[in-house]
């Protein structure tokens, strides 16, 4: 009798036959994620309206859902390749946590940080929840790291978008400043003197302090909008100005400043080797980001996913 009348193999082969039957037509089920809850999508859209001063619509809701999903997926599989148990933000995180809650009990840190994983406080702690999921993110990257550009890519891409690379221009300014509870003072200095005619080392000793001081050399307009703000930025930019002229008063947040032009560089397209740095940065973060996206997808076949 050959192999294949056996008995034996008759039921093997049917027993395998069975088998794929049965997981064709019953799979085992995956894991559920969502749907989103209404409290944690109420959260999500107060987030929103906070960042954006407006509350999203439709489509927007729809992105919050899929991010929330997503990063959920993604925070499972942190805590499936054990991530939470070697990073030194969660130990600490969870330690402090629990002498918060006043369980500490003088117990070591090792034994309180295995009654806080008991209790699953890191499940619900948002920013252990952010650290995972970026930490995550982190280890793909390194274990599948995005190819580099070519320098023909990045010529290419620097071509295409040539006009976006730009210096900013550059300004050497001095000012004399008022506070906004000064106001009359800054009215008198203004009606008592015609700027036209005086330098600012010819006024140096009016006006007050600042605190970021008085003089600011070759600085970018996002440069002085650190020091000032954007409010100031905006009117300076915006007028005609040239080299050793009075401008202003301009106001601020702070108060008012009469400002002294030291000295313009204007903006000016840059070139290649200058753009080089920015263009490396802007096709690494593409490329990781769709490295990312199709990690992210293939975790989610590995769900049930709930809208």
């Amino acid at each position: 009798m050959s192999f294949y009348d056996k008995p034996l193999t008759h039921f093997l082969i049917l027993g395998v036959m069975l088998f794929c039957l049965k997981q064709l037509f019953f799979p085992t089920p995956l894991p559920i994620i969502g749907p989103v809850s209404q409290e944690r999508m109420a959260v999500l859209i107060n987030q929103w309206e906070i960042e954006s001063g407006r509350p999203p619509n439709q489509q927007q809701k729809k992105f919050l859902v899929t991010t929330e999903l997503d990063r959920e997926i993604l925070f499972r599989r942190a805590l499936a390749d054990g991530l939470h148990l070697s990073d030194e933000f969660v130990y600490n995180r969870l330690i402090r946590t629990m002498s918060f809650l006043e369980m500490n009990s003088g117990a070591s840190n090792d034994a309180i940080f295995e009654q806080a994983l008991e209790m699953q406080l890191h499940q619900t702690d948002e920013l252990i929840r952010r650290r995972l999921v970026r930490q995550l993110e982190r280890q793909f990257l390194s274990q599948n790291p995005p190819s580099l550009p070519t320098n023909e890519e990045l010529l290419s891409e620097f071509r295409r978008q040539e006009s976006a690379f730009k210096s900013p221009a550059r300004y050497s300014i001095r000012h004399i400043y008022f506070p906004k509870d000064r106001v009359s003072e800054k009215s008198a200095f203004a009606a008592s003197i015609d700027l036209s005619g005086v330098s600012f080392d010819d006024v140096r000793e009016v006006g007050y302090p600042f605190l970021s001081g008085s003089q600011f050399i070759d600085h970018s307009p996002e440069q002085l909008s650190r020091q000032f703000d954007n409010k100031f930025v905006s009117q300076l930019v915006s007028k005609s100005v040239r080299e050793n002229v009075w401008v202003g008063p301009i106001a601020s947040s702070f108060g008012d400043h009469f400002v002294w032009i030291d000295g313009i560089n204007q903006s000016r397209d840059l070139t290649f080797s200058e753009a080089y740095k920015d263009l490396m940065a802007q096709a690494m973060s593409e490329r990781e980001g769709q490295a990312l996206e199709m990690f992210i997808q293939e975790l989610r076949n590995q769900y049930e996913i709930r809208l």
